[in-house]
């Protein structure tokens, strides 16, 4: 017992210190930045111009309840021109007959070239309702296959990803597209920001911002993470054989091997994580019961890949590093913490009542960094209320325990 207390206090106080450090630096940051908007970043303009470089929306389809008003948000965005891909999969013919009569589907002969291999299409259909409307009807695959599909039929330059259940403005497209329009050779993909509007996604959507914010937005090549909308150079797609069946998070696996593969070749690549929020989405999120545990251990892992030469002159040593310690150092740490300390109650190195007081010393470590980013979450547009803000704040101890329960059920 005594050998394995001197294992443990080491390792604990190893990890309360850097926890300690990462908490510190992160409200530190955010105090920095300030309680205020910045100013706005350069946008191009939003009036319709025959110039603005066509974009294909793909929207993947789970659910056939999802598809009328995530559509009808769709046919609202005010882009000058785009056309808007609804990949359906997995449905039967009675299934699709109420679609049919909705959007006044006609089957059509669609050619194209099956670049990325994807689980076969049985149909497609051309909306007499709104003719930038595509439905297409495949069997089963995922959410990979079906965006892989998207990609293969996609006429335009760019393609962006929109998921059913996200609520957005009219103008959200226009201002995703903002950093490729300005420079369509050089920007690989732009990606902005979805809201959970449930508890703890919300505490967790406002430090995804503020890391965003405070480190991301000064990267010409930033990493992507779980909550963002991407809109991505379609050659960029095709060249990296599309979107990975295998990993938990298509988009942002996409990302990280799309920048390497053009940063090797010398060839420009930036990639923008703008800092405002695209939209909104309440759970649950679309794609998410891929979530068991073992997989996002092994999505965790993955990161070690950026470690190679390629990856840390794609994205830099101190990208990595900072990516490296949000995704594998700190959920160690937390883990290391919280098992160390209990071994030691276990084992009678403290007691029970210390070890209570650990955590919630631990607790309210994290809510620390989450309250800093809810104070730079409440100076952007779309802000909760001064009661929301409250009762998110109340919350924010909880995070560690409830944030768990809810990853496990996604």
């Amino acid at each position: 017992m005594t050998a394995l207390n001197a294992v443990l206090f080491p390792v604990v106080a190893a990890a309360l210190v850097y926890l300690g450090v990462i908490a510190v630096a992160a409200v530190v940051l955010a105090l920095r930045a300030g309680g205020r908007r910045d100013d706005e970043p350069e946008r191009i303009e939003r009036a319709v111009s025959r110039f603005t470089i066509p974009v294909s929306v793909v929207s993947p389809v789970r659910r056939l309840s999802e598809i009328g008003p995530a559509l009808q948000a769709l046919t609202h965005l005010t882009y000058p021109e785009l056309e808007l891909i609804v990949i359906v999969s997995g449905t039967d013919g009675a299934e699709f007959q109420p679609l049919m009569a909705e959007w006044q589907l006609d089957a059509k002969e669609f050619f194209y070239r099956q670049t990325i291999a994807t689980g076969d299409v049985r149909r497609i259909y051309r909306s007499n309702r709104d003719s930038r409307v595509l439905f297409v009807d495949k069997v089963q695959g995922g959410r990979a296959d079906a965006l892989n599909c998207g990609a293969n039929i996609a006429r335009f330059r760019y393609l962006a990803v929109i998921d059913p259940g996200i609520a957005f403005e009219d103008d959200a497209l226009l201002r995703l597209m903002a950093a490729p329009l300005r420079d369509p050779g050089a920007v690989l993909a732009a990606a902005a920001h979805v809201e959970r509007l449930d508890t703890i996604g919300r505490l967790r959507s406002a430090r995804a911002l503020m890391d965003s914010r405070l480190f991301w937005r000064h990267r010409s090549r930033a990493l992507g993470s779980a909550g963002l909308v991407f809109a991505w150079r379609r050659d960029v797609v095709l060249d990296a054989r599309g979107f990975s069946a295998a990993a938990l998070d298509p988009e942002s696996d996409l990302l990280r091997r799309a920048v390497i593969a053009v940063s090797s070749q010398g060839a420009p690549a930036r990639i923008h994580r703008e800092v405002e929020i695209f939209g909104t989405a309440t759970p649950p999120r679309f794609g998410s019961g891929h979530g068991d545990s073992l997989r996002r251990a092994w999505a965790r892992l993955s990161e070690l890949q950026l470690l190679s030469p390629l990856g840390l002159a794609a994205f830099g040593a101190k990208a990595v590093a900072w990516r490296l310690a949000s995704t594998i150092l700190t959920p160690l740490a937390l883990l290391a913490f919280v098992a160390g300390s209990s071994l030691a109650a276990y084992n009678g190195a403290i007691s029970w009542s210390a070890w209570t007081a650990t955590l919630a010393m631990l607790s309210l470590g994290w809510a620390t960094t989450t309250t800093a980013a809810l104070l730079m979450r409440g100076v952007s547009a779309g802000a909760p209320s001064e009661r929301e803000t409250l009762r998110l704040v109340a919350a924010a101890p909880l995070e560690l325990v409830a944030g768990r329960l809810w990853q496990s059920r996604r």
